[in-house]
């Protein structure tokens, strides 16, 4: 995944946020981060923000336990998109849960790329853009 600087975040833990932040931002010289609390806020600016034209793709941290919007629910709105939007985007789960239900359940989504448990570090940022 070469060439990627764009970043979101969704999760309801603003410290986690930070947290991301700074590992992405240590790791990726020009990385531009949105972070959103509000899962349908993220959702928003992902259907707002996709030109359709391919382009650099996206990485997308998604907690998995919110409690206005999963982020179960959130793959599901997700999936419903064109495939064109979709293919500009790379999602990752971030989540707190070592369960391997989740983690097969999460990796079972053609949208979902891997599953990561917190915390996000530097070293995993440079291993998902190696």
């Amino acid at each position: 995944m070469d060439n990627i600087t764009k970043f979101i975040i969704v999760d309801d833990d603003t410290i986690n946020n930070a947290l991301c932040q700074i590992a992405i931002k240590t790791s990726v010289k020009g990385a531009v981060v949105k972070a959103f609390t509000i899962p349908e806020e993220g959702f928003d600016y992902i259907v707002k923000n996709t030109t359709g034209v391919d382009e650099a793709h996206t990485v997308v941290f998604l907690d998995l336990n919110m409690p206005r919007v999963s982020g179960w629910e959130f793959l599901s709105y997700f999936d419903k998109l064109d495939e064109k939007v979709k293919s500009q985007y790379k999602i990752f789960i971030l989540s707190t849960s070592f369960d391997a239900i989740d983690r097969e359940r999460a990796l079972e989504n053609k949208s979902v790329v891997d599953y990561i448990v917190k915390p996000l570090t530097t070293e995993i940022v440079s291993r998902i853009l190696s």
